[in-house]
């Protein structure tokens, strides 16, 4: 009997930890309005990430972006190579700003810089 008392204990406390263990890395990855809000402004200026999947320092920039990220206009060049082609893509990540005569800005950048860039605000 007290084999089976030790063993619900330890899966009680197993359980306990991987539900604080998911509830941080939920909590940790929210975006705030703030940074919301700017990912909203660069996708309504038509401001387009371009970008793979494996790549390292896309993930990092998708990480940044928190759960903000899903505002984000992004291309993934191994879905949608010809658009890649079209725009010239010749490294990732790659922002693209339209409305800047197509400016493209190649590498990692901080959301600040992407900020000053962009004219988005950025609290």
């Amino acid at each position: 009997m007290s084999n089976k008392f030790y063993l619900i204990a330890v899966f009680a406390i197993l359980a306990g930890a991987i539900g604080f263990l998911v509830w941080e890395q939920f909590r940790t990855n929210q975006a705030s309005p703030e940074l919301d809000a700017f990912a909203k402004c660069l996708a309504s200026k038509g401001i387009t990430m371009y970008g793979t999947e494996p790549c390292a320092w896309c993930q990092k920039q998708k990480a940044d972006f928190k759960s903000a990220w899903q505002y984000v206009n992004y291309v993934d060049c191994f879905k949608d190579p010809n658009r890649c082609v079209a725009e010239k893509i010749e490294g990732a990540p790659t922002w693209i700003f339209p409305n800047d005569n197509n400016k493209k800005i190649s590498g990692y950048r901080e959301l600040k810089v992407l900020s000053g860039e962009s004219g988005c605000p950025l609290e």
